[in-house]
């Protein structure tokens, strides 16, 4: 007889929560089938594999299903294990505040295949002993495959002790693969080792189009990603499109990735991730892959190699920014952004623990010269008045104004970021940027810039002719 979930049939039909706290966990045996449609909410079952699911034969679970605050000692919701077992779960599912004693929080899938549906919300679970703080799946020395859908929400997931502070990926046998559709949200998650939002040890990850992470924290390595081999199991990651890494923290190595394996991203925006307290974007060890343009803040740490394809371009968006690692150039366009206030002089991209094997092409800044030298070294100059005109096209009040904000400082919160935002357009590489702060130096015009040229009457700013724009 089947062990079972002690639904009635009318509970089911109309699909009410199961919340009573001493509730027995469904069990899904090996050659048995279970379909579930109803909220499966409190089921505290911490010593058991499983909060409210244990499955090693076919579950399907109905969309729109929420399993909220249970608690496992693997899988704090659901555990689905072995070869035979498989699970079909549907769109818009929610695992909410779910617990588990070991590992994932939420989601346990062992030697097993499972596929979860679009908008799945992973929100505020816990993993207490080794890792997943949201989902975490191992192989057991076999496979183990798992798929979640398109625009899936990560946020507030905590590995406490150990690694993944949303996702791990353990792979100890033939093959462990997840992947996870587009514009994935990884958002305020945590780890008490590796990997802020994922981990990945020694297994197969992809990410669709739009992956975005921000503010996750690893108390080791790889504030929002860790990827690294493990165990002679290579480890590989691909994060397709443009994704986006802001405010990611690691106290070791890797503000907002950590890679010892092989990583492959599209285009990737990085901003304001720190290791160690200082501005660090990747920390890379292994083989880091760029299909995509790239913009960097804090630079790329590490002693392995870092490729850039054909027809992208690498933004540095300040001068401080530095790559150590063994950089490979197929052909790409290096855009040069400094912040306001940069002086000019001998800036080293590349540092002497690293190598450049091919010059980038150099794009075009506004506001700087700029001359290769050798291995991603440059020299950096200001422009002339006149060179800025002609480079960017503009006129005499749009250029004034451009003088007037470009690198002022006025004590203002709000108009220091403006001016900021706008020197960093007028510096870009692309024609629309430059474009936007051109437009942005018109509508500031009549009000902005006669406000800026006041308070900068100590530095002798004028409006009488086109001044070269400070920064």
């Amino acid at each position: 007889m089947k062990n079972r979930l002690l639904f009635t049939t009318a509970l089911i039909a109309a699909a009410f929560a199961v919340s009573d706290a001493r509730a027995e966990r469904l069990v899904v045996s090996s050659g048995e089938e279970e379909a579930v449609n109803a909220e499966m909410s409190a089921n505290d079952n911490s010593e058991l594999q499983g909060g409210a699911i244990l499955n090693s034969g076919k579950l399907t679970v109905a969309d729109g299903v929420v399993f909220n605050g249970n608690a496992g000692s693997v899988g704090g919701a659901v555990s689905t294990v072995d070869a035979s077992g498989a699970a079909v779960i549907g769109d818009n599912v929610s695992f909410i505040g779910n617990t588990s004693a070991m590992q994932g929080g939420a989601y346990h899938n062992q030697r097993a295949t499972s596929t979860i549906g679009d908008n799945a919300k992973f929100h505020n679970n816990m993993a207490i002993g080794y890792g997943g703080g949201a989902v975490y799946q191992d192989t057991d020395g076999r496979e183990a495959v798992l798929t979640i859908g398109d625009n899936a929400e990560f946020k507030g997931n905590k590995s406490e002790t150990s690694h993944g502070g949303a996702v791990m990926n353990f792979n100890a046998g033939d093959k462990a693969e997840i992947t996870i559709g587009k514009n994935a949200v990884f958002s305020g998650n945590s780890a008490g080792k590796t990997g802020g939002a994922v981990a990945n040890w020694g297994g197969s990850m992809r990410l669709g189009e739009g992956a975005s992470f921000a503010e996750n924290r690893a108390a080791t390595d790889g504030g929002a990603v860790y990827n690294a081999n493990y165990g002679g199991k290579n480890a590989e990651m691909t994060i397709a499109g443009v994704s986006v890494f802001e405010n990611n923290e690691a106290t070791g190595l890797g503000g907002a990735v950590y890679n010892d394996g092989k990583l492959n991203m599209g285009g990737a925006v990085f901003s304001g991730n720190k290791a160690g307290g200082k501005l660090n974007d990747v920390y890379n060890a292994g083989e880091l892959n760029f299909t995509g343009d790239v913009t960097l803040d804090g630079g790329i740490a590490g002693n392995g190699t870092t490729t850039f394809a054909k027809d992208t371009v690498l933004t540095v968006k300040t001068g401080t920014t530095t790559i150590s690692n063994d950089v490979v150039n197929k052909g790409a366009t290096l855009s040069l952004v400094f912040a306001n206030g940069y002086a000019g002089g001998e800036y080293d991209l590349i540092t002497e623990e690293g190598s450049l094997d091919k010059e980038f092409n150099i794009a075009q800044n506004a506001l700087y010269n700029i001359k290769a030298n050798e291995n991603g070294s440059y020299t950096i100059s200001k422009k002339t008045a006149g060179d800025f005109v002609a480079s960017t096209g503009a006129n005499v009040n749009q250029a004034n104004t451009i003088s007037a904000v470009a690198g002022s400082k006025t004590g203002s919160a709000r108009f220091d970021a403006v001016a900021e935002r706008i020197g960093g357009l007028i510096q870009s590489a692309h024609a629309s940027d430059v474009q936007t702060a051109l437009n942005a130096a018109t509508a500031l015009a009549p009000e902005v810039a006669p406000m800026v040229l006041r308070k900068a009457k100590a530095r002798r700013l004028t409006r009488c002719s086109v001044p070269f724009p400070r920064v």
